[in-house]
């Protein structure tokens, strides 16, 4: 059994917990996300906003350091690589380390793939709930539904009217 660490574990390791990291930091920011759109929070929301995409550059960063890094072990062995190919750079480290280094990526790849299904549940929330809205108003005013346009042919805004709802059901 081979004891020599392979070229560039540590910072296949490093790189790959980072990003781990930070997409679970993605990932409970989009929680408290849906909670501020749940429960309307909208400065709540667009601060999260803010904070996601900060986190979102960071994490682009650390995924070009991972490909970088990737790129360097994949030259190093003698290997063409479009750095997709994760697992069969892998493949050239001993067991252990291939070991340790599959599961940290494939735990990153299933944290991704959550953070990307919840984010488009959330999107589809809001579309929905901003096509009911848009439907009740058109219903409700039908005269409003397309743009208006002035005497000059700019597009202007249909003037707001008051609008009384009965909150009981």
């Amino acid at each position: 059994m081979n004891t020599q660490k392979a070229p560039n574990y540590e910072s296949c390791m490093e790189v790959l917990n980072r990003e781990t990291e930070q997409v679970t930091r993605i990932a409970a920011l989009q929680m408290l996300v849906r909670k501020a759109v749940r429960d309307r929070q909208w400065t709540d929301f667009e601060s999260l906003m803010q904070d996601l995409g900060t986190i979102g550059a960071e994490f682009e960063i650390l995924d070009r350091e991972r490909l970088q890094v990737f790129s360097q072990f994949a030259g190093g062995i003698g290997r063409e690589t479009d750095n997709r190919d994760f697992y069969a750079l892998a493949a050239h480290f001993p067991e252990t380390e291939r070991r340790d280094l599959t599961e940290v990526y494939r735990r990153l790849k299933l944290e991704t793939l959550r953070i990307r299904l919840e984010n488009n549940s959330l999107l589809n929330y809001i579309r929905e709930s901003q096509a009911l809205a848009s439907g009740f108003l058109n219903t409700v005013f039908p005269e409003t539904k397309g743009k208006l346009y002035s005497r000059q042919g700019r597009a202007t805004q249909p003037e707001l009217r008051s609008m009384v709802l009965n909150q009981e059901l």
